[in-house]
């Protein structure tokens, strides 16, 4: 048996402690200056940690502050004045911003989320990311889960965030007003929407995509990214899943796209007996308003057998509903079946129009079908009284796109007419048989120009018109409100559209082809470069048969040779503004450009180089493949080359027997 004696200890060796050597730069001096509230505000930078010290991060650069009760630097000051300097104050130390003005308490979180713009907290409904949890929660309320709820005074159904706004300004009529920093009258109930104003209408301030690089201001630029790149949109189609921004928008996408249902009015004419208004609407809203309308027109009369006060246009409406007296035809256009009680119509509309009703919900308190029943019941029964107000709408089915594949339903033929202009690049034009001119819209063409007693003149240029409808549409120009432009003067409609197309040449729609560096001025200016240069539309003129992109345009110069453009110095006519404007400045103000490239001082620039510097043949011979730079050395090269054969032949010259004379003959063979 053997005995296990005690280990002994190992000795340790001392070992001399020997003091790291830290590199840092020298901290600069402390801010003694009291801030406003006379406290001491704190600096703080930015340094590295080489071999080792205490209270800075070793690994990585970090910021550190300075301690206001020592001379130390730490990344973590709040920790280093509890266990340091035990009793004094690390309660609201205030801190210089090295990248703004600001003097503010969390120094740390202040630049990463400001100026860094760090973005942790990811949504896990979507791709977002955003700055802290509170930013997060807010999104997934407002656009996932849309969390709502009642105004306590108006019962009106808001957003959560929305809530508080909404009580300081409409009920405690607390709205405060920032009027514009930039000097103009503009006055807004917040500083963030004065702020934006002064950036996107005085600064002119851009915000360049960095997903297509194309410019938005910068309100603009976070909905674009939101939309565009990461899909996310307020409101989807329960159909297609197709995002939209707008509850409007998504309404007529329905309608234009799916069900083609739309509302027609049927309030009973005042002027006929037994016609109704039949005007048709995309919304509740909109057939809404538009019966408020033909209400302020009609007048208030008894019911014979109950005593109630009710509009005239009211009477059918109220008999089927109270008294069960007459029959009313069904909601649904087209349909002559005759129901007597409100509460039959439910159940004929399941039996006999089972594919609109797909579409459709039904409204228990008015017994009528409608798109959204929460809707229906918020525009026309809160807070309305049946027998003041009742919207008397019917069902109606637009018109269906007739080329192949397309499911689009318009309203009325002319929004049929524009769809296939604008999406299947088919012109809807005609020529007018009397004047062989061609139009859009023959029948405004006849009306115009080929019908006599236009009895409706205008009072402010004495302009007639055929129809009080074209006299009060032309009126609209004269009763616009106009504003003069600071810069030019001129009495102008829309001043913002002005001073950024005339004065500040501003074109924020970009053509959609990669390859085209074109940009316009307005939307419309773009479709029509995209249909006329991408995808080649023409259209055909009834006179010549040539293609063009206007017939308008080519009517007026090519046949009718219109020049209304006149010279004010020597009466000389153009065909365009352009023409005669070019024309002035050349011949009799004598304005010349110079050339950058060889200097010469030159009328044409643009033509100047073109032709000369860059050789720019724009001319080609129709009849060989040869390209010239002017029409004139086209007209030579034609002349000299392919019209040798209508030369007559050869002659020579024979002496006259009269010095005066000369005598022309043909060479014999």
């Amino acid at each position: 048996m053997t005995m296990v004696g005690k280990r002994k200890k190992k000795t340790a060796t001392p070992v001399k402690k020997t003091a790291k050597k830290i590199k840092i730069e020298a901290p600069p001096p402390r801010d003694e200056t009291p801030s406003g509230d006379g406290e001491v505000v704190l600096a703080i930078r930015m340094a590295e940690r080489e071999c080792g010290q205490k209270g800075i991060r070793g690994g990585v650069k970090n910021w550190v502050i300075q301690c206001p009760y020592c001379d130390s630097e730490y990344s973590d000051l709040k920790a280093h004045i509890k266990l340091k300097h035990k009793g004094k104050e690390y309660h609201g130390l205030k801190t210089q911003c090295p990248h703004c003005d600001k003097q503010v308490v969390d120094i740390i979180n202040h630049i990463r989320h400001v100026h860094e713009k760090v973005k942790r907290f990811k949504c896990e409904e979507c791709e977002a990311i955003f700055v802290n949890n509170s930013v997060l929660r807010t999104h997934v309320n407002n656009v996932h889960q849309s969390v709502t709820t009642e105004c306590p005074h108006c019962d009106l159904t808001l957003k959560m965030h929305n809530l508080e706004g909404h009580i300081k300004k409409v009920h405690q009529n607390q709205r405060d007003s920032f009027k514009c920093e930039a000097g103009c009258d503009k006055v807004y109930t917040s500083r963030s929407d004065m702020q934006r104003h002064v950036l996107r209408v005085h600064l002119k301030c851009k915000t360049k995509c960095e997903f297509c690089g194309k410019e938005f201001s910068p309100d603009g630029l976070p909905k674009h990214i939101k939309t565009v790149h990461q899909g996310i949109y307020r409101v989807y189609c329960k159909y297609c899943k197709k995002g939209f921004d707008r509850t409007q928008a998504l309404e007529w996408h329905t309608t234009s796209q799916h069900s083609g249902i739309y509302f027609q009015c049927n309030i009973p004419s005042l002027e006929t007996e037994e016609k109704f208004c039949k005007k048709r609407q995309f919304t509740e809203c909109g057939i809404k308003e538009h019966i408020q309308k033909h209400l302020a027109k009609d007048y208030k009369v008894l019911c014979q057998k109950c005593g109630t006060e009710i509009y005239s246009c009211y009477q059918q409406e109220h008999n089927a509903r109270y008294h069960s007296t007459s029959a009313f035809p069904c909601d649904f256009q087209g349909c002559d079946v005759l129901i007597t009680r409100r509460e039959e119509l439910k159940a004929h509309a399941l039996e006999s129009h089972a594919t609109l009703m797909d579409y459709l919900e039904w409204c228990d308190l008015c017994n009528k079908p409608c798109l959204d029943k929460q809707k229906h019941f918020d525009n026309l029964h809160k807070g309305l009284n049946d027998q003041e107000f009742t919207v008397l709408y019917r069902i109606t089915i637009g018109l269906m796109c007739e080329e192949d594949g397309c499911k689009f339903f318009g309203m009325h033929k002319a929004a049929i007419n524009r769809h296939n202009k604008l999406v299947h690049s088919k012109p809807t034009i005609t020529e007018c048989e009397l004047c062989n001119k061609v139009t859009n819209n023959l029948n405004k063409h006849m009306i115009d120009n080929h019908t006599e007693g236009k009895t409706f003149s205008c009072s402010h240029c004495d302009t007639k018109f055929q129809t009080r409808v074209q006299l009060m549409r032309h009126q609209r120009v004269h009763n616009r409100k106009r504003e003069e432009c600071e810069i030019c003067h001129n009495q102008v409609i829309h001043l913002r559209q002005h001073m950024d197309q005339v004065h500040g040449n501003v074109r924020n729609f970009e053509c959609d082809v990669e390859e085209c560096s074109q940009k316009f001025f307005t939307r419309l200016a773009k479709t029509r470069h995209m249909m006329h240069v991408h995808e080649g539309m023409r259209y055909k003129c009834g006179i010549c048969g040539q293609e063009v992109v206007s017939i308008r345009s080519h009517m007026r110069f090519v046949h009718l040779k219109e020049k209304k453009h006149e010279c004010p110095e020597c009466g000389k006519k153009f065909q365009t503004f352009s023409h005669m404007k070019t024309h002035l400045t050349r011949v009799h103000l004598g304005m010349k450009d110079k050339c950058l490239e060889c200097g010469k001082m030159v009328q044409d620039l643009k033509s100047h180089s073109l032709f000369v510097h860059k050789n720019g043949k724009n001319f080609p011979c129709d009849q060989c493949d040869k390209r010239f730079t002017t029409m004139c050395q086209l007209k030579d090269h034609i002349r000299l080359k392919h019209m040798r054969s209508l030369k007559p032949e050869k002659t020579e010259l024979v002496e006259p027997l009269k010095p005066e004379e000369t005598i022309l003959v043909e060479k014999s063979e």
